[in-house]
Parts: structure tokens; C-alpha cells; sequence
């Protein structure tokens, strides 16, 4: 078969797998909307980590705020598969590195990757004699799902931009949380994408922290550093709003400790 056979043949097969999968998210779509749209993001999404593990890991932070936002329940959420796909392209991407480009994290950090996987042991060898098993074993299953995300996030960021770009998904995500929390809320405390008023409260801070060195990094009288600002009002009137003490207290330590060790 000629070269030319062979990219009409792949042609063809691309355009028939984009063809089944607009078919299958127009049948998702007529049956409920919400699941053409999660169809249609969940196409994008896989299509983004293909291309570049960074780019999936910031939409992996973004969305990550949103996982109870309008989707129903279920043990396969949109945020699982999301980051099952993330790993798999990570694990792509290591093998097609070469041995200079590839970095490990326990060799590289073990004192960050060796008291996380003797947390993760611990927390499965307390399923023998925890009271309730079950609930034990669903902890352990998070906590390796969240395990998982230290390497890639290692492998991920490589350039100082990179990290910029984190940090920045983890604030958007944050800001997009608080605004559909505060125009839900309805009087009540603010739950956010999160579905918790404290948990939201606890992440909120922490991303209130991030976005005042976004806004200390970027240059006065950008546009970047404006909607940074705007973000930081946002979130702030979503913490109070959450009816939170420990986010307010968790706010109050991380300022303090932005003065004693932030330096100029």
C-alpha cells in the first residue's frame, strides 16, 4: 500500500470516529441536554490531554471545582473519567520521552512522593480493622486518585509558565465555583461546585492566597491583573458568604504567613 493509500485510509477512519462520536452526542443530547453537553466537553477535554498534558492538566484544575454542578450523582462521575483520560495521556507521554527528558518524582523529590505513598499504605492497611469498611475503602480509593495527580502534575509543569498557568485554572475554577454559589445560594450558605459550604470555604481561601500573587506578578494597568482582581472580590464575598469560621481562620493564617515569609 502506497503512502497516499494509507493517509486516505487514516482519513477515512478519523472521519468516521468523528462522524459516530457527533452521532452519539446528538442521541446523548435528545435524550437530555446536560448529557450532549457533558458529551461534547468530555470529547473536548480527551481531545485537549492528547495533545498536551499541561493543557489537560489546567482544564483538569478548572473543572475540577465544578464537579457537582448539575450532573446527578453516580460512582463514574465526569471528573473521574476526566482524570482517568489525564493519567493515561500522562503515562503516553512518559513512554515517548527520552531517558534525559523524563523526570521520576521519587528520584527527584522523595520528600514529597515517599510520605505520600506511605499515607495512601496506611490508609489501606486501616481497612482491616476500620469500624465501617466500606467507608474506609471509599477514603483509600480518593486518596489514591488524588496520590496520582502528584506525578502528573510533576511531569506536567516544566517551564515557569507553566506553573503560572496552574495556578491561574485553580483561581478560575474558584471564581466559577463562587459565582454560580452566590447567584444558587438563595440565603442560605453558599455551597458553590463544590456542593459543601466548608469545603468550598476551604478552597476558596486557598485560592484567594494564589490570586493575590497572580495579582502581585502581573503588570499594573493589565487587563490579566484587572479580571485577577475582580476574581479576588469574587471569591472573597463567595468565603464570607459560605457562613465558614475555618475559612475565615485558614484566610487569616495564610496572610500572616504571606507577611512573615513572602518577604518584598
Amino acid at each position: 500500500m502506497s503512502v497516499a493509500e494509507r493517509l486516505a485510509t487514516r482519513n477515512l477512519v478519523l472521519i468516521a470516529l468523528a462522524g459516530t462520536l457527533s452521532l452519539c452526542i446528538g442521541v446523548a443530547a435528545g435524550v437530555s441536554p446536560r448529557y450532549g453537553v457533558a458529551g461534547a466537553l468530555g470529547v473536548t477535554f480527551a481531545v485537549a490531554v492528547v495533545a498536551d498534558v499541561t493543557l489537560g492538566l489546567f482544564l483538569f484544575t478548572m473543572l475540577s471545582f465544578l464537579e457537582v454542578v448539575d450532573v446527578g450523582s453516580g460512582a463514574l462521575s465526569f471528573i473521574k473519567v476526566a482524570g482517568l483520560i489525564l493519567f493515561v495521556s500522562w503515562l503516553a507521554a512518559q513512554a515517548t520521552r527520552s531517558q534525559r527528558e523524563s523526570r521520576s518524582l521519587l528520584a527527584s523529590s522523595p520528600g514529597v512522593a515517599i510520605p505520600v505513598i506511605l499515607f495512601v499504605s496506611w490508609s489501606v492497611i486501616s481497612i482491616v480493622w476500620a469500624v465501617s469498611s466500606g467507608k474506609a475503602a471509599s477514603s483509600t480509593e480518593r486518596f489514591a486518585l488524588d496520590a496520582l495527580l502528584f506525578p502528573i502534575v510533576f511531569g506536567a509543569i516544566r517551564r515557569r509558565d507553566d506553573i503560572r498557568w496552574i495556578v491561574g485554572a485553580f483561581v478560575l475554577g474558584a471564581v466559577l465555583s463562587a459565582g454560580i454559589g452566590l447567584l444558587q445560594s438563595g440565603g442560605a450558605r453558599l455551597a458553590g461546585g463544590i456542593g459543601d459550604p466548608d469545603g468550598e470555604a476551604a478552597l476558596l481561601s486557598a485560592a484567594l492566597m494564589l490570586d493575590f500573587g497572580l495579582i502581585a506578578t502581573l503588570r499594573r494597568g493589565s487587563t490579566t491583573r484587572s479580571l485577577a482582581i475582580l476574581g479576588a472580590v469574587i471569591m472573597a464575598i463567595g468565603l464570607v458568604d459560605t457562613g465558614s469560621r475555618g475559612g475565615l481562620v485558614a484566610l487569616g493564617a495564610g496572610l500572616a504567613a504571606a507577611v512573615l515569609f513572602g518577604g518584598q
